[in-house]
């Protein structure tokens, strides 16, 4: 009875942890490939007796092993190596999620779950699980905010020490920092980006989890420091004690993953190759890797006092950057580096010779001077550089006749300087920081060095004493290492392991040692014995002497420090550009997909309608319909045509407006007429798909002042969208006023459609942008919302949309009009009957013969006599026989073209005195240049095609065509027109205002304030707008321009186009109320 009670607290008690763990979805990235393995009998037989991989984890947060990119998924680093895992072993994976590591852990034991994929050895001190070998290379690290020093071991109270884990970490860090305050972090984001704010904040984390998180904007103000822990946060698996049957399996599967492999996972997530874990990095041969595995302990030579590539620090532990290149080599080969203090290099050559399993660890290649030496590839590449006092001026070898130069004990090229300049003495000694002493004491006048060598030294050591005066005319110096000759395979093992090493891993370390600075030597002394003892000695004069010195060390300490900071700011302008050109690149690619999906859609749209003209056209010309079949084709054929041009006005309209050549212009107009003219248009085409399409109108003022034209297109557009976007229900055209004390309008178009996402209302105003609908793709540019847009930017105000999905949308354009008296019938020009005309005698210029027979029947149809030519001479044939009433010449014609001709025309009727013939041009260029051109040529207007019959008959028929003026007179003669006095107090408010406007945009670009000259700029260019002033318009744009990217020199720049066309404007004024007045003394 008792083991059954015993039994089931077991069973309760296993239940209750699985209760508390939750399941996760399981998404590695796709195309993965797992490695061809052999697994050992063991490893086969527990594949075997498992039909699913049991994956535990107790966080999910913490990059790049574990990324929280979605609720309830496993995705990072770890997840990919465990669907490599998952898929060599051809097993499901099963992902859950504990609410704490030691449940975890339990979990495992018990046997619930199988692995956990992320368990550094730091986490196993106390569980004592199973580890794999690493799958990610990482070491602890130490984040905080940049400042100038950093206690790396946190020995102040001060520090407070942010961690992401559990108990058993805490206790690891209060063991490795004691007097740091630990604070817990989660997730490690928080902890991470809290460091940029905190002075004193410090967040430990791991190599591979800092460089994730520094990709998010903060390594300008955060840095890393590492530790001396290094091994112990590597990524491994862990199961449970025992299960080594796994465990063999999958570091079987690990060593196997190729190395490209790895190294693509490694930077999918952020990382760099260093985090790699090279199984084979070095590729040796058989006996390299043998003589290895005899030989792992090597002895190096070096100099202590050779900075900064090997010294002694201040606990007297060997550093410098040659060291830590042998410790990168280290965790590539497993040598053991043993370190040998001596004076010289000649006296390490000579030991060299003698010594096997020895290497020295800086030397110059390019010496070769005993055969019994070989030498490693070049680790750094250098010129050797002449320093001097800054007081000095040489500026090569030629000037230093009768000189003392040092260079380094038996160096390779002193017999080469001494025979090429025999009257400098050069003198062979040890180059170091003590020596420089001899060079202040003019004991020798010059050093020949390797240029980083005096980089560092000038960095670190009286660098306003002295300089580099030049460049020696010698071999460049080539830093490697050397070892005995009969030493072949140390050679190749360590030319291997430099070739692994990334290059920008020595740039980091050049960086970082050149910067280093030394502590102070005992050998201080004899250096700077008789400055000490002058100092002493001399009093009064000396002290002034020292204290001004002082003041000019600071003055130069200060300098540097402004050259460090403009090169900080310089680097960050270089970061800001890249970022830039990385943006633009973005912008590009979104640009270059959008352009294909217009291309697409344009294939699609265009083909349709022409593949019904071409099939339609072809059946009449066969002759293959009766008489009702004949009038539905032409009908089908002229909807056709009617669609294609729909298409390609789009996209001239866009044009159009991004090159400029769009302009507004105000005219008297009525509201009511665009809405209901709009809604006639659609009124058959909604009835056709069986919704309704309603008109609701509340304003007060009907006629007023606007561009008719763009908020026509604006509106027939917008309805045209919502028909298009409906299936059921109703389309609502209102307007209304927003206030009816103010000339503020609203119009709405609103539709019961399928409705947009926040991310489709983003799109939809962008070019050739459809909503995706599903399979109920609709037809069209993409381009009409884009246009509409920017119709309403020109307008002075933006179109909103308010939608949300299977509730309808909502598109509002709120504009402002001012009222006006004149109706749009008296403002447009009146339309003419072509049935009250008498027949003209025309003549058709044109090339082509299609175009010529098009013409003359629309003519004729009309009732006209047309006369036809098929090029400008033949045409002046013609008016030189006819009287004609009319000319439509093509353009772009062989031979003499249609500007040419009516050049010619005008030529002669000044030459006969006969009378101006009206000329008017055709063309399929639709562009503003052409317009211009045929204006030149004295045409009185130019058609484009295609051109309908109401449009030609309106031309021929007498109606004017040239465009009604829209200039500051005229829109004041209008205003006159309809209330006087209103008129008056219009103009007079209007000069007070541009007054204060004016004197308040030179009073803000006097004092720079970019706020003030931006809103007195934008006053006065919506004044300038209303009133038709065009050069004020240009200005005041480009003045508000400036204020906003805060370019002073561009705001002085404009300001006197601003004064002179505000001047120009008050002239405007006065001659407009001289002349009202004048018109009511008259009256």
């Amino acid at each position: 009875m008792g083991k059954r009670i015993l039994s089931m607290i077991f069973l309760l008690g296993f239940s209750l942890l699985a209760w508390s763990a939750s399941p996760l979805n399981f998404t590695p990235r796709y195309g993965l490939v797992a490695p061809e393995v052999t697994l050992n009998p063991a490893s086969q037989q527990w594949q075997t007796r498992h039909k699913v991989l049991r994956v535990g984890i107790w966080s999910h947060s913490l990059p790049p092993y574990s990324v929280e990119l979605e609720k309830d998924a496993f995705e990072g680093l770890s997840a990919d190596y465990l669907a490599i895992i998952a898929k060599t072993l051809n097993l499901p994976v099963e992902i859950k999620k504990f609410d704490s590591r030691l449940e975890l852990v339990d979990a495992l034991n018990n046997q619930q779950v199988d692995l956990i994929p992320y368990y550094p050895q730091s986490a196993n001190h106390q569980t004592k699980l199973a580890l794999s070998i690493p799958y990610s290379l990482a070491q602890s690290v130490l984040i905080s905010r940049r400042q100038a020093k950093f206690d790396r071991e946190l020995k102040d109270s001060r520090y407070q020490l942010m961690y992401y884990g559990d108990d058993e970490l805490k206790a690891l860090l209060h063991q490795r920092y004691p007097q740091a305050t630990l604070i817990p972090a989660s997730p490690p984001l928080w902890a991470y980006t809290d460091t940029a704010f905190k002075q004193d904040a410090v967040f430990w984390s791991n190599s591979a989890t800092q460089r994730y998180l520094s990709q998010r904007g903060l390594q300008n103000i955060i840095e890393a420091h590492s530790t001396p822990y290094t091994n112990d946060v590597d990524a491994r698996f862990a199961t449970r004690a025992g299960n080594e049957a796994l465990i063999a399996a999958i570091n079987e599967i690990l060593i196997n993953i190729p190395l490209r492999n790895a190294v693509q996972i490694a930077e999918a997530w952020g990382l760099d190759y260093q985090s790699v874990v090279k199984n084979h990095p070095l590729d040796l041969t058989e006996a390299e890797a043998r003589w290895l595995a005899q030989h792992r302990d090597i002895t190096v030579k070096y100099d202590p006092m050779h900075l900064p590539f090997t010294f002694l620090d201040e606990k007297q532990r060997v550093a410098g950057l040659s060291v830590d290149l042998l410790k990168l080599i280290s965790q590539r080969t497993g040598i053991r580096f043993h370190y040998q203090p001596m004076q010289g290099l000649a006296n390490m050559r000579d030991a060299l010779v003698n010594q096997r399993d020895s290497l020295i660890v800086v030397s110059d290649a390019a010496s070769q001077q005993s055969q019994h030496i070989s030498y490693t590839r070049s680790y750094i590449y250098s010129p050797w550089v002449v320093m001097t006092r800054s007081d000095s001026h040489w500026r090569s070898f030629d000037e230093m006749a009768g000189k003392r130069i040092g260079i380094y004990e038996r160096s390779y090229y002193r017999f080469d300087l001494r025979r090429r300049w025999p009257e400098i003495d050069f003198n062979e000694n040890a180059v170091s920081i003590d020596s420089l002493g001899q060079l202040q004491e003019k004991q020798v006048d010059g050093f020949i060095v390797p240029y980083e060598s005096a980089q560092y030294l000038l960095n670190n050591h009286f660098n306003d004493r002295f300089k580099v005066a030049f460049v020696a005319p010698l071999p460049m110096f080539r830093m490697a290492m050397a070892a005995n000759a009969a030493d072949e395979h140390l050679i190749a093992i360590l030319n291997k392991a430099l070739s692994d090493i990334p290059q920008p891993t020595l740039q980091s370390l050049m960086e970082r040692w050149i910067k280093y600075t030394p502590p102070a030597t005992s050998t201080s002394w004899q250096s700077y014995r008789s400055y000490i003892l002058r100092i002493v000695a001399i009093t009064g004069a000396c002290l002034l002497f020292f204290l001004w010195r002082n003041h000019l060390l600071k003055s130069s300490l200060a300098k540097q420090r402004q050259h460090e900071r403009e090169i900080s700011n310089q680097l960050h302008y270089i970061e800001t550009l890249l970022d830039d050109v990385r943006k633009a690149k973005r912008a590009a690619l979104r640009a270059s997909e959008a352009k294909s999906t217009f291309l697409s859609h344009m294939s699609h749209e265009i083909r349709t309608p022409l593949a019904a003209l071409i099939g339609l056209l072809e059946i009449e010309h066969l002759g293959q319909s009766d008489q009702q079949q004949r009038q539905k084709n032409i009908d089908l054929a002229w909807q056709s045509s009617r669609s294609l041009l729909s298409l390609v006005g789009d996209i001239l309209d866009l044009a159009k407006i991004e090159s400029g050549h769009f302009s507004i212009r105000l005219m008297p107009m009525s509201l009511s007429d665009v809405v209901y003219d709009t809604e006639a248009l659609f009124r058959q085409v909604a009835h056709n798909k069986g919704l309704a399409l309603k008109v609701m109108l509340e304003i007060d003022q009907d006629c007023v002042l606007f561009d008719a034209v763009a908020l026509k297109q604006i509106l027939a557009n917008l309805v045209s969208n919502a028909i298009k976007f409906t299936a059921q229900g109703e389309v609502e055209v209102a307007l209304y006023q927003a206030d009816i004390s103010k000339p503020e309008y609203v119009l709405e178009v609103c539709d019961s459609g399928v409705g947009l996402t926040p991310e489709q209302q983003q799109a939809i105003f962008e070019p050739f942008i459809q909503v995706d609908q599903g399979t109920n793709r609709v037809s069209g540019t993409g381009l009409g919302l884009n246009i509409c847009r920017r119709l309403a930017v020109m307008l002075g105000t933006e179109l909103h949309v308010e939608s949300e999905p299977d509730a309808g949308s909502v598109f509002m354009l709120r504009f402002t009009a001012q009222p006006t008296t004149i109706t749009a019938a008296e403002a447009e020009t009146p339309q003419v009957d072509s049935s009250a005309q008498v027949a003209l005698r025309m003549l058709i210029v044109d090339d082509n013969a299609t175009n010529r027979m098009l013409l003359a029947q629309q003519l004729r149809y009309a009732g006209h006599h047309v006369l036809v030519a098929d090029g400008g001479e033949a045409a002046l044939a013609l008016w030189r026989e006819h009287e004609l009433d009319r000319v439509i010449t093509d353009c772009n014609m062989p031979g003499m073209d249609g500007f040419a001709f009516t050049r010619q025309l005008r030529a002669e009727e000044k030459l006969l005195n006969r009378r101006a013939v009206p000329v008017y041009g055709l063309t399929a260029m639709a562009e503003e240049r052409v317009a211009q051109l045929a204006t030149q040529a004295g045409m009185n207007g130019c058609l484009f095609k295609p051109l309908e019959r109401t449009q030609l008959l309106q031309v021929v028929t007498g109606a004017p065509t040239h465009q009604p003026r829209h200039d500051t007179l005229l829109t004041l003669e209008n205003l006159a027109a309809n209330d006087p006095q209103a008129w008056r107090d219009l103009v007079i408010t209007a000069q007070q205002q541009n007054a204060r406007d004016l004197a308040q945009l030179q009073q803000a670009v006097e004092e720079e304030d970019f706020a003030s000259a931006r809103h007195a700029a934008h006053q006065l260019l919506g004044s300038a707008k209303l009133l038709h002033a065009e050069a004020l318009q240009h200005s005041c744009f480009a003045s508000e321009q400036a204020a906003e990217q805060h370019d002073s020199a561009q705001l002085q720049h404009h300001l006197p186009a601003v004064v002179t066309a505000v001047a120009e404007l008050n002239t405007l004024f006065q001659r407009a109320l001289e002349n009202n007045d004048n018109e009511e003394v008259n009256s």
